[in-house]
């Protein structure tokens, strides 16, 4: 549930064009939990809220305490966010305002440096190549497991240009896995960009699946090229050949436009 607190304290800061990252850093400072600031940065990017009262500090984490109940909504709990998840990275991109990060620049000198790229500098980057037989796999494929160890499958895509944000769902057998933890990749990480990353949510079935979305924020372009979008680890309950499945893949470019890609294995 996103805390009213912060998400006043950051709809009021971004009113005053200060950079998410710093306001972020802020609230780190102040005590306040990545739980907390990551709900409330959704929060803020996928539902209208009242008018932000005015806050210059960061909330105090004591005051936190004392009013949880009273400032805390329940707008935005873990199961709702993941019911509307395929419309939730294109809701952040949508209604990003260009002032939130402010990206590393210089167009117009002729060369393509730092966090330009085509979309914010067409001057001096090359456009990039049409996305085509974009394709994204889970590496290794399977993996022979014992009970009590741990494994890790890499979540990779090859050939993609102008990546902005993706989610998919990875199905596992949980007779055999338990969901231990996810790593982002480096690919999203590109030109000293830090995405922003839905905390993991593990849904139960005939199969359990969990679901990862991450995007980049602000005006600072896509990416291209090969690389690992996620790091997913398991522990083993058991022994036996663990080989989970991709899912619900869907991939977005800077300009809020699907990427085709084809699942392979």
């Amino acid at each position: 549930m996103a805390n009213q607190q912060v998400v006043d304290y950051i709809k009021s800061n971004l009113d005053k064009k200060i950079p998410l990252e710093n306001i972020r850093s802020d609230l780190y400072k102040a005590g306040w939990s990545e739980k907390d600031i990551k709900e409330a940065i959704a929060y803020v990017y996928s539902k209208p809220a009242p008018p932000a009262a005015s806050n210059p500090q960061p909330p105090g984490s004591s005051g936190k305490k004392i009013f949880a109940i009273a400032i805390i909504i329940a707008i935005i709990a873990g199961a709702s966010i993941y019911y509307f998840m395929s419309d939730y990275l294109l809701s952040i991109m949508k209604g990003m305002p260009p002032e939130i990060i402010t990206p590393n620049v210089s167009c117009g000198d002729g060369a393509c440096n730092g966090q330009e790229t085509y979309e914010i500098c067409p001057a001096d980057c090359p456009s990039p190549p049409v996305n085509a037989d974009v394709k994204i796999s889970v590496n290794p494929q399977q993996a022979a497991v014992n009970s009590g160890s741990s494994v890790t499958f890499q979540i990779q895509i090859s050939s993609v240009s102008n990546l902005y944000g993706f989610q998919f769902d990875l199905n596992y057998n949980q007779a055999l896995l338990e969901f231990s933890q996810a790593t982002a990749g480096d690919l999203l990480k590109k030109n000293d960009v830090s995405p922003f990353c839905l905390d993991p949510k593990v849904t139960q079935g005939t199969e359990n699946r969990i679901t990862i979305a991450c995007t980049r924020m602000g005006p600072v372009g896509g990416v291209d090229g090969s690389g690992v979008l996620e790091s997913v680890t398991f522990k083993a309950l058991g022994s036996g050949t663990a080989q989970p499945k991709l899912s619900n893949v869907k991939l977005s470019d800077s300009n809020v436009r699907e990427i085709k890609v084809q699942i392979q294995g």
